[in-house]
Protein backbone atom coordinates (compact mmCIF):
# COMPACT_ATOMS: atom_id res chain seq x y z
CA UNK A 1 0.00 0.00 0.00
CA UNK A 2 1.29 3.46 -0.88
CA UNK A 3 -0.22 6.84 -0.07
CA UNK A 4 0.86 10.33 -1.04
CA UNK A 5 -1.46 11.99 1.47
CA UNK A 6 -2.31 11.29 5.10
CA UNK A 7 -5.27 9.18 3.96
CA UNK A 8 -7.13 7.51 6.81
CA UNK A 9 -8.65 5.12 4.24
CA UNK A 10 -5.18 3.97 3.18
CA UNK A 11 -4.34 3.23 6.81
CA UNK A 12 -7.60 1.37 7.35
CA UNK A 13 -7.35 -0.70 4.18
CA UNK A 14 -3.76 -1.60 4.94
CA UNK A 15 -4.70 -2.71 8.45
CA UNK A 16 -7.69 -4.79 7.31
CA UNK A 17 -5.89 -6.45 4.42
CA UNK A 18 -2.64 -7.00 6.27
CA UNK A 19 -0.45 -5.02 3.90
CA UNK A 20 2.67 -2.89 4.30
CA UNK A 21 2.04 0.84 4.17
CA UNK A 22 4.45 3.38 2.64
CA UNK A 23 4.12 7.16 2.89
CA UNK A 24 6.28 10.27 2.42
CA UNK A 25 8.86 10.80 5.16
CA UNK A 26 7.18 14.02 6.34
CA UNK A 27 4.17 12.20 7.84
CA UNK A 28 5.01 8.47 7.62
CA UNK A 29 5.49 8.01 11.37
CA UNK A 30 2.19 9.76 12.08
CA UNK A 31 0.24 7.15 10.09
CA UNK A 32 2.38 4.16 11.08
CA UNK A 33 3.96 3.80 7.65
CA UNK A 34 7.44 3.20 6.33
CA UNK A 35 8.78 6.41 4.88
CA UNK A 36 10.23 7.34 1.51
CA UNK A 37 11.74 10.43 -0.06
CA UNK A 38 11.35 10.38 -3.83
CA UNK A 39 8.12 8.65 -4.86
CA UNK A 40 9.52 7.50 -8.22
CA UNK A 41 12.67 6.07 -6.64
CA UNK A 42 10.62 4.39 -3.92
CA UNK A 43 8.31 2.67 -6.42
CA UNK A 44 11.28 1.41 -8.44
CA UNK A 45 12.90 0.04 -5.28
CA UNK A 46 9.89 -1.99 -4.07
CA UNK A 47 8.31 -2.80 -7.47
CA UNK A 48 9.47 -6.41 -7.62
CA UNK A 49 9.09 -7.11 -3.91
CA UNK A 50 5.30 -7.50 -3.96
CA UNK A 51 2.75 -9.27 -6.14
CA UNK A 52 0.36 -6.35 -5.81
CA UNK A 53 0.51 -2.59 -5.20
CA UNK A 54 -2.35 -0.35 -4.10
CA UNK A 55 -1.76 3.39 -4.48
CA UNK A 56 -3.89 6.03 -2.80
CA UNK A 57 -2.80 8.71 -5.23
CA UNK A 58 -3.59 10.36 -8.55
CA UNK A 59 -3.55 7.96 -11.51
CA UNK A 60 -1.24 10.23 -13.48
CA UNK A 61 1.42 10.24 -10.78
CA UNK A 62 1.27 6.47 -10.48
CA UNK A 63 1.41 5.87 -14.23
CA UNK A 64 4.48 8.06 -14.57
CA UNK A 65 6.18 6.22 -11.71
CA UNK A 66 5.49 2.70 -12.97
CA UNK A 67 5.93 3.34 -16.72
CA UNK A 68 9.68 2.51 -16.84
CA UNK A 69 9.08 -0.65 -14.77
CA UNK A 70 6.34 -2.32 -16.80
CA UNK A 71 7.62 -5.34 -18.70
CA UNK A 72 5.13 -8.14 -19.37
CA UNK A 73 1.57 -8.97 -18.34
CA UNK A 74 2.67 -12.42 -17.18
CA UNK A 75 5.19 -11.05 -14.68
CA UNK A 76 4.16 -7.48 -13.82
CA UNK A 77 2.55 -7.12 -10.37
CA UNK A 78 -1.03 -6.01 -9.95
CA UNK A 79 -1.48 -2.24 -9.72
CA UNK A 80 -4.58 -0.62 -8.25
CA UNK A 81 -5.08 3.13 -7.79
CA UNK A 82 -7.63 4.73 -5.46
CA UNK A 83 -8.46 8.32 -4.59
CA UNK A 84 -7.60 9.28 -0.96
CA UNK A 85 -11.18 8.64 0.20
CA UNK A 86 -11.41 5.29 -1.58
CA UNK A 87 -14.50 6.30 -3.55
CA UNK A 88 -13.10 4.95 -6.81
CA UNK A 89 -10.69 2.02 -6.91
CA UNK A 90 -9.20 1.51 -10.36
CA UNK A 91 -7.54 -1.65 -11.70
CA UNK A 92 -4.64 -0.21 -13.72
CA UNK A 93 -2.20 -3.02 -14.54
CA UNK A 94 -2.26 -6.85 -14.70
CA UNK A 95 -6.00 -7.04 -14.26
CA UNK A 96 -6.32 -10.71 -15.09
CA UNK A 97 -3.01 -12.57 -14.76
CA UNK A 98 -1.76 -10.36 -11.94
CA UNK A 99 -5.08 -10.23 -10.11
CA UNK A 100 -5.55 -6.45 -10.11
CA UNK A 101 -9.24 -6.71 -10.97
CA UNK A 102 -9.94 -8.88 -7.94
CA UNK A 103 -7.67 -6.74 -5.77
CA UNK A 104 -9.61 -3.63 -6.80
CA UNK A 105 -12.85 -5.33 -5.79
CA UNK A 106 -11.43 -6.33 -2.42
CA UNK A 107 -10.16 -2.81 -1.69
CA UNK A 108 -13.47 -1.27 -2.79
CA UNK A 109 -15.34 -3.64 -0.47
CA UNK A 110 -13.29 -2.27 2.43
CA UNK A 111 -13.66 1.40 1.50
CA UNK A 112 -17.28 1.14 0.41
CA UNK A 113 -16.28 2.62 -2.94
CA UNK A 114 -16.68 1.60 -6.56
CA UNK A 115 -14.26 -0.80 -8.20
CA UNK A 116 -13.45 0.40 -11.72
CA UNK A 117 -12.68 -2.48 -14.07
CA UNK A 118 -12.01 -1.72 -17.72
CA UNK A 119 -10.84 -5.06 -19.14
CA UNK A 120 -13.13 -6.03 -22.00
CA UNK A 121 -14.39 -9.35 -20.66
CA UNK A 122 -15.17 -7.98 -17.19
CA UNK A 123 -16.95 -4.97 -18.66
CA UNK A 124 -19.57 -7.24 -20.25
CA UNK A 125 -19.68 -9.88 -17.52
CA UNK A 126 -17.80 -12.48 -19.56
CA UNK A 127 -15.02 -14.69 -18.18
CA UNK A 128 -11.34 -14.17 -19.01
CA UNK A 129 -9.62 -17.32 -20.18
CA UNK A 130 -6.45 -16.74 -18.17
CA UNK A 131 -8.40 -16.21 -14.95
CA UNK A 132 -10.32 -19.45 -15.40
CA UNK A 133 -7.09 -21.23 -16.32
CA UNK A 134 -5.44 -20.07 -13.11
CA UNK A 135 -8.41 -21.28 -11.07
CA UNK A 136 -8.08 -24.69 -12.71
CA UNK A 137 -4.34 -24.82 -12.07
CA UNK A 138 -3.52 -24.62 -15.76
CA UNK A 139 -0.54 -22.84 -17.27
CA UNK A 140 -0.88 -20.74 -20.42
CA UNK A 141 1.56 -22.00 -23.03
CA UNK A 142 0.95 -19.52 -25.87
CA UNK A 143 -0.29 -16.22 -24.50
CA UNK A 144 -0.45 -14.76 -28.01
CA UNK A 145 -3.74 -16.64 -28.46
CA UNK A 146 -5.28 -15.16 -25.31
CA UNK A 147 -6.38 -11.96 -27.04
CA UNK A 148 -8.24 -13.85 -29.77
CA UNK A 149 -10.02 -16.15 -27.33
CA UNK A 150 -10.92 -13.32 -24.95
CA UNK A 151 -12.18 -11.21 -27.85
CA UNK A 152 -14.74 -13.90 -28.65
CA UNK A 153 -15.77 -14.11 -24.99
CA UNK A 154 -16.07 -10.30 -24.71
CA UNK A 155 -18.44 -10.30 -27.67
CA UNK A 156 -20.65 -12.89 -25.98
CA UNK A 157 -19.56 -15.69 -28.32
CA UNK A 158 -18.71 -19.29 -27.50
CA UNK A 159 -15.26 -20.86 -27.53
CA UNK A 160 -14.73 -24.56 -28.37
CA UNK A 161 -12.76 -26.51 -25.74
CA UNK A 162 -10.92 -29.78 -26.23
CA UNK A 163 -10.36 -31.19 -22.73
CA UNK A 164 -9.96 -34.99 -22.79
CA UNK A 165 -9.17 -35.29 -19.07
CA UNK A 166 -11.90 -32.92 -17.83
CA UNK A 167 -9.56 -30.33 -16.32
CA UNK A 168 -11.41 -27.23 -17.60
CA UNK A 169 -13.88 -27.02 -14.71
CA UNK A 170 -16.33 -24.10 -14.76
CA UNK A 171 -18.00 -23.83 -11.37
CA UNK A 172 -19.97 -20.64 -11.96
CA UNK A 173 -23.33 -21.61 -13.44
CA UNK A 174 -23.53 -18.58 -15.71
CA UNK A 175 -20.11 -19.03 -17.35
CA UNK A 176 -20.46 -22.48 -18.91
CA UNK A 177 -22.56 -20.98 -21.71
CA UNK A 178 -19.44 -19.31 -23.11
CA UNK A 179 -17.85 -22.67 -23.95
CA UNK A 180 -18.67 -25.72 -26.03
CA UNK A 181 -16.78 -28.95 -25.42
CA UNK A 182 -15.61 -30.97 -28.42
CA UNK A 183 -14.27 -34.52 -28.60
CA UNK A 184 -11.70 -33.76 -31.29
CA UNK A 185 -9.93 -30.49 -32.08
CA UNK A 186 -10.00 -31.53 -35.72
CA UNK A 187 -13.70 -30.70 -35.92
CA UNK A 188 -13.09 -27.03 -35.13
CA UNK A 189 -13.20 -24.87 -38.22
CA UNK A 190 -9.87 -23.44 -39.33
CA UNK A 191 -8.95 -20.14 -37.70
CA UNK A 192 -11.69 -20.23 -35.07
CA UNK A 193 -10.26 -19.34 -31.63
CA UNK A 194 -10.40 -22.33 -29.31
CA UNK A 195 -8.87 -23.87 -26.19
CA UNK A 196 -6.95 -27.11 -25.84
CA UNK A 197 -6.27 -28.53 -22.37
CA UNK A 198 -3.92 -31.47 -22.71
CA UNK A 199 -0.60 -32.97 -21.60
CA UNK A 200 0.35 -33.87 -25.15
CA UNK A 201 2.12 -31.70 -27.67
CA UNK A 202 -0.32 -30.11 -30.10
CA UNK A 203 0.17 -28.59 -33.49
CA UNK A 204 0.72 -24.85 -33.76
CA UNK A 205 -2.68 -23.76 -35.07
CA UNK A 206 -3.85 -20.14 -35.42
CA UNK A 207 -6.19 -19.16 -32.61
CA UNK A 208 -5.39 -22.21 -30.46
CA UNK A 209 -4.89 -21.37 -26.78
CA UNK A 210 -2.99 -24.27 -25.21
CA UNK A 211 -3.38 -24.75 -21.46
CA UNK A 212 -1.10 -27.11 -19.58
CA UNK A 213 -1.87 -28.99 -16.34
CA UNK A 214 1.26 -29.72 -14.28
CA UNK A 215 0.26 -33.31 -13.60
CA UNK A 216 3.26 -35.33 -14.76
CA UNK A 217 5.53 -36.78 -12.09
CA UNK A 218 8.92 -37.79 -13.50
CA UNK A 219 10.83 -40.42 -11.58
CA UNK A 220 14.60 -40.16 -12.00
CA UNK A 221 17.52 -42.41 -11.18
CA UNK A 222 21.12 -41.80 -12.13
CA UNK A 223 24.70 -42.88 -11.63
CA UNK A 224 26.60 -40.99 -8.98
CA UNK A 225 27.83 -37.63 -10.26
CA UNK A 226 25.67 -37.45 -13.38
CA UNK A 227 25.38 -33.82 -14.50
CA UNK A 228 22.18 -31.84 -14.39
CA UNK A 229 22.44 -31.22 -18.11
CA UNK A 230 22.42 -34.97 -18.79
CA UNK A 231 19.47 -35.57 -16.48
CA UNK A 232 17.43 -32.69 -17.90
CA UNK A 233 18.18 -33.79 -21.46
CA UNK A 234 17.11 -37.36 -20.64
CA UNK A 235 13.83 -36.13 -19.12
CA UNK A 236 13.08 -33.88 -22.09
CA UNK A 237 13.99 -36.62 -24.56
CA UNK A 238 11.74 -39.24 -22.96
CA UNK A 239 8.83 -36.80 -22.80
CA UNK A 240 9.34 -35.81 -26.45
CA UNK A 241 9.47 -39.44 -27.56
CA UNK A 242 6.05 -40.06 -26.02
CA UNK A 243 4.60 -36.73 -27.14
CA UNK A 244 4.23 -35.23 -23.66
CA UNK A 245 4.73 -31.50 -23.13
CA UNK A 246 7.58 -30.59 -20.77
CA UNK A 247 5.40 -27.78 -19.42
CA UNK A 248 3.18 -30.43 -17.81
CA UNK A 249 5.90 -31.73 -15.49
CA UNK A 250 4.91 -30.90 -11.92
CA UNK A 251 7.66 -32.64 -9.96
CA UNK A 252 10.79 -34.77 -10.23
CA UNK A 253 11.10 -37.68 -7.81
CA UNK A 254 13.87 -40.02 -6.69
CA UNK A 255 15.19 -42.09 -3.80
CA UNK A 256 16.33 -40.49 -0.56
CA UNK A 257 19.98 -41.51 -1.02
CA UNK A 258 20.05 -39.27 -4.12
CA UNK A 259 19.17 -36.15 -2.13
CA UNK A 260 22.77 -34.95 -2.36
CA UNK A 261 22.95 -35.41 -6.15
CA UNK A 262 23.51 -31.89 -7.46
CA UNK A 263 22.51 -33.00 -10.96
CA UNK A 264 18.97 -33.90 -9.93
CA UNK A 265 18.49 -30.59 -8.13
CA UNK A 266 19.87 -28.73 -11.17
CA UNK A 267 17.55 -30.57 -13.55
CA UNK A 268 14.56 -29.77 -11.36
CA UNK A 269 15.42 -26.06 -11.40
CA UNK A 270 15.82 -26.26 -15.17
CA UNK A 271 12.30 -27.74 -15.39
CA UNK A 272 10.96 -25.14 -12.95
CA UNK A 273 9.77 -27.75 -10.43
CA UNK A 274 10.72 -29.21 -7.09
CA UNK A 275 12.04 -32.66 -6.17
CA UNK A 276 10.44 -35.25 -3.89
CA UNK A 277 12.63 -37.90 -2.32
CA UNK A 278 11.25 -41.18 -0.99
CA UNK A 279 12.83 -43.72 1.32
CA UNK A 280 14.04 -46.98 -0.20
CA UNK A 281 11.53 -48.79 1.98
CA UNK A 282 8.60 -46.78 0.63
CA UNK A 283 9.76 -47.27 -2.96
CA UNK A 284 10.31 -51.00 -2.50
CA UNK A 285 6.69 -51.42 -1.43
CA UNK A 286 5.44 -50.21 -4.83
CA UNK A 287 4.48 -52.79 -7.44
CA UNK A 288 6.34 -51.72 -10.60
CA UNK A 289 6.57 -53.09 -14.16
CA UNK A 290 10.39 -53.23 -14.25
CA UNK A 291 11.91 -54.27 -10.91
CA UNK A 292 15.68 -54.74 -10.77
CA UNK A 293 17.61 -57.05 -8.45
CA UNK A 294 20.76 -55.04 -9.12
CA UNK A 295 19.12 -51.80 -8.02
CA UNK A 296 17.72 -53.61 -4.97
CA UNK A 297 21.23 -54.64 -3.92
CA UNK A 298 22.65 -51.15 -4.47
CA UNK A 299 20.06 -48.86 -2.91
CA UNK A 300 17.64 -51.14 -1.06
CA UNK A 301 14.70 -50.92 -3.46
CA UNK A 302 13.92 -52.85 -6.63
CA UNK A 303 12.85 -49.65 -8.37
CA UNK A 304 13.80 -46.00 -8.19
CA UNK A 305 12.36 -44.09 -11.15
CA UNK A 306 9.15 -46.09 -11.67
CA UNK A 307 8.24 -46.31 -7.98
CA UNK A 308 9.16 -42.66 -7.34
CA UNK A 309 7.04 -41.46 -10.26
CA UNK A 310 4.00 -43.40 -9.05
CA UNK A 311 4.34 -42.28 -5.43
CA UNK A 312 4.80 -38.64 -6.45
CA UNK A 313 1.74 -38.78 -8.72
CA UNK A 314 -0.38 -40.72 -6.23
CA UNK A 315 -1.21 -43.42 -8.76
CA UNK A 316 -0.50 -47.10 -9.33
CA UNK A 317 0.18 -46.85 -13.05
CA UNK A 318 2.72 -45.29 -15.35
CA UNK A 319 2.27 -43.46 -18.63
CA UNK A 320 5.94 -44.11 -19.48
CA UNK A 321 7.70 -47.20 -18.13
CA UNK A 322 11.39 -47.07 -17.23
CA UNK A 323 13.60 -45.76 -19.98
CA UNK A 324 17.37 -45.95 -19.75
CA UNK A 325 19.15 -42.96 -21.29
CA UNK A 326 22.88 -43.33 -20.75
CA UNK A 327 23.51 -42.90 -17.01
CA UNK A 328 19.91 -41.83 -16.34
CA UNK A 329 16.68 -43.77 -15.84
CA UNK A 330 13.35 -42.02 -16.37
CA UNK A 331 9.73 -43.02 -15.80
CA UNK A 332 6.58 -40.90 -15.89
CA UNK A 333 3.26 -41.09 -14.05
CA UNK A 334 0.25 -38.82 -14.27
CA UNK A 335 -1.74 -37.47 -11.33
CA UNK A 336 -5.48 -37.86 -11.61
Amino acid sequence: MHTLTASSEAVRVCRELGGVLYAPDRFASAVGAEGFGSFVEHVARVWGAYRGHVFFAACGAVVRAIAPLVRDKATDPAVVVADPAGRFVVSVLSGHLGGANELARVVAAVTGGQAVITTATDAVGAPAAEVLAARCGLGVENRAALARVNAVLAEGGTVPVFDPDNRWVIEESGLARFFEWVSDPGVIEAGRPHIVVDVREMGNVAGRLVLRPRVLAVGVGCRRGTSGEEIAAAVRGVLAERGFAAACVGVLASVEVKRDEAGIAWAARECGVGVRYFSARALDAVDVPSPSRTVKLRVGTASVCEAAAMLAAGTNRLVVNKRVVGPVTVAVAMAG
